[in-house]
């Protein structure tokens, strides 16, 4: 991922999150939904021209929303974390706020969940992966 426009594939989890069918937990992090965007959309508005009305909507305002990579930990082979490469705390210019996501050895991305703020994100990343807050490499 680069700095710039958010990627489409976490448009399903903001959708559930600007539609109410995803919740702060008290950790800071949003309650992941897998339900595809389309479905919330059908449920909360219908199938019909106000789902696609609504569906309208929601990418007008997913479109603007730009992220900048704020810190990165890269982990050693040492690690015991072979697979992973890094893990990454990203910051939006909109809510939720910020996103983790984790990087493989083999350049695939998996999106780790929206929280509330940077220092929850931080936190929660630290507790999970045992690393200590001097260990992130400010981008």
């Amino acid at each position: 991922m680069q700095d710039g426009p958010i990627p489409f594939g976490l448009f399903s989890c903001w959708v559930a999150i600007k539609t109410g069918e995803s919740n702060k937990r008290p950790d800071g992090r949003w309650t992941r939904n897998e339900a595809s965007f389309w479905r919330i959309i059908e449920e909360k508005f219908g199938n019909d021209q106000a789902g696609f009305e609504a569906l309208i909507d929601l990418l007008d305002g997913y479109a603007p929303i730009s992220i900048c990579l704020k810190y990165r930990f890269r982990f050693s082979t040492a690690d015991n974390r072979d697979d992973i490469e890094s893990v990454e705390a990203w910051e939006m210019d909109a809510l939720p706020g910020c996103f983790l996501t984790i990087v493989f050895r083999s350049g695939r991305q998996q999106f780790q969940g929206f929280y509330s703020s940077m220092s929850d994100l931080l936190a929660a990343a630290e507790m999970r992966f045992k690393m200590e807050a001097d260990q992130w490499e400010k981008c």
